[in-house]
């Protein structure tokens, strides 16, 4: 394909179509492709919330340049009703954490699916050239076991 014909491509895709929101099979996180190409922003679902009850803690152990695997722990929610460990759907390196919600975690009981909501960005390693897929399948994998041994 050519560079016009690419451009015209991208013309006519919806525009932001690339910020739909797909869930994992355990129905407690979910990740938003927030570029055309392997950056996703992961969140807490609004099912997982109703579950703690309203968010009084957050903690986000990892850092800038981690790298994360399906399975593994990116962040730690607590609320009047327990607390949860969020593991990522997707491998790929730590881009971007928002800490804000560390200092203010009541914030994702209002809307923990808003776009301002995320709490870890990630640039995924795809394993080809059309991340399509990869987003796509999130929902689709069985759950993927979680470990928790370097949280």
């Amino acid at each position: 394909m050519q560079r016009g014909q690419r451009l015209l491509a991208r013309a006519a895709a919806p525009r932001h179509a690339w910020r739909s929101l797909r869930t994992d099979a355990a129905g407690e996180v979910w990740a938003r492709r927030t570029s055309e190409r392997g950056v996703y922003r992961l969140g807490a679902t609004a099912a997982l919330r109703d579950s703690l009850g309203e968010i009084g803690f957050a903690d986000l152990p990892a850092a800038l340049g981690d790298v994360l695997l399906p399975g593994r722990p990116f962040a730690m929610l607590e609320g009047p009703a327990g607390q949860a460990i969020l593991a990522s759907p997707l491998q790929g390196e730590i881009s971007g954490l928002n800490l804000a919600h560390c200092e203010r975690p009541a914030a994702l009981s209002a809307d923990p699916e808003a776009e301002a909501a995320w709490l870890v960005e990630l640039d995924a390693f795809l394993e080809d050239d059309d991340d399509e897929s990869e987003f796509e399948a999130i929902g689709e994998r069985a759950e993927v076991p979680k470990d928790y041994s370097n949280m």
